[in-house]
Formats: structure tokens, C-alpha cells, sequence
């Protein structure tokens, strides 16, 4: 199971929109490098699913990719 998806792919399974999730980063509701991340070599941002269901459930942000706080 991946936990990062394109931004393309995540917003064809989760209904939201691109404009959505950038909203979200600029005004910090997101986390760059936590919900959303440009890694190196690649043109497209990419969502991490789990981060995003945190913060839909209301805990605070994991500090690392893809890792759950305890």
C-alpha cells in the first residue's frame, strides 16, 4: 500500500480537487513535506494519504514521511 499517490491520483480517489489541496498548503492548513511533497526528480506534487486522514480525524501532523506519531 502506497502512502504517497500523485496529486492526480489522490484527487480522482478522494473527490477533492487540486485547488483544494493548494488552498490547503498556502494558507498552512497542509503541511509541506508532511501532507504534500515535490520529491527530487519529479514535476508533480504527491499526498500522503495518511497524514491527510490524520488531519481529517483532527491529530496533529506526523514529523516525518509517513510515519504515525505514538
Amino acid at each position: 500500500m502506497l502512502h504517497w499517490k500523485r496529486l492526480k491520483v489522490y484527487c480522482s480517489e478522494s473527490g477533492d480537487t487540486p485547488d483544494a489541496v493548494d488552498k490547503r498548503v498556502r494558507s498552512g492548513i497542509w503541511l509541506r513535506g508532511v501532507h504534500v511533497n515535490v520529491p527530487p526528480g519529479s514535476k508533480e506534487q504527491w499526498v500522503n494519504e495518511l497524514a491527510v486522514n490524520d488531519w481529517a480525524a483532527g491529530k496533529a501532523p506526523a514529523t516525518e514521511h509517513g510515519k504515525r506519531q505514538r
